[in-house]
């Protein structure tokens, strides 16, 4: 009896063994796949990104990541229209992704018609998780697209109090918000506590003074 059932361990050892490293085989080319085509962008265009996209997509359709690429992808070549289904079909594998919402709601706020909906997507994302700092970087977003400069003031604040990685998102956001408020020391606080935020002083002072913070948001990266 010993025999055979030793002969049975080993056998599902080594199938588990087998499986274990078909899936990390698997995984690798999951990502592997993804980042080539990522990296790949600048390079490829637009138009090859997308087929390349679709084609992962096809053959791994729960990748959530690369609905998020693609959405972007259409919101930054004029096919807003498009993106709605996009996250909808990602959201299907996913409904509590966080990532999607948070993408979702910033590409809608690029269409100046659309901050309602970028709101109502935005909120659902505080259903799981309240405090996610980039889901409170939107809502600030939102108060300035709704010329409510000394609300995204108060909640940039608190989004640096929160922050403990020095993100230059955040700080730009508190800058764009101080100056929007008319708060000029307090601007040059935000501008002076992050280096990259002088790269993007021109545009932000240029845009705000013709109060075009729609146009601003949409020269961001």
């Amino acid at each position: 009896m010993k025999k055979p059932l030793l002969f049975i361990i080993l056998v599902s050892l080594f199938v588990s063994c087998e499986d274990k490293h078909k899936k990390d085989i698997e995984t690798n080319i999951y990502y592997s796949k993804y980042l080539e085509i990522y990296n790949s962008y600048d390079s490829l265009g637009f138009d090859k990104t997308l087929v390349l996209l679709d084609e992962y997509i096809s053959e791994f359709p729960n990748a959530q990541k690369a609905y998020i690429f693609k959405a972007w992808l259409l919101a930054n070549n004029n096919r807003m229209s498009e993106i709605d289904e996009i996250f909808q079909e990602a959201l299907k594998y996913d409904s509590s992704n966080v990532e999607i919402y948070i993408y979702w709601s910033a590409l809608l706020l690029k269409d100046s018609l659309k901050i309602n909906e970028a709101e109502r997507i935005n909120n659902i994302g505080f259903n799981f998780e309240n405090n996610n700092l980039e889901l409170l970087n939107n809502k600030a977003w939102i108060y300035l697209l709704k010329n409510k400069a000394n609300e995204a003031l108060i909640l940039t604040n608190t989004i640096l109090e929160l922050d403990t990685n020095n993100n230059y998102k955040f700080y730009r956001t508190a800058a764009i918000s101080a100056l929007a408020t008319k708060n000029d020391s307090l601007y040059s606080v935000y501008i002076n506590s992050h280096s990259k935020i002088l790269k993007d002083s021109l545009a932000i002072k240029t845009f705000i003074k013709k109060n075009r913070l729609s146009l601003l948001y949409n020269t961001l990266k």
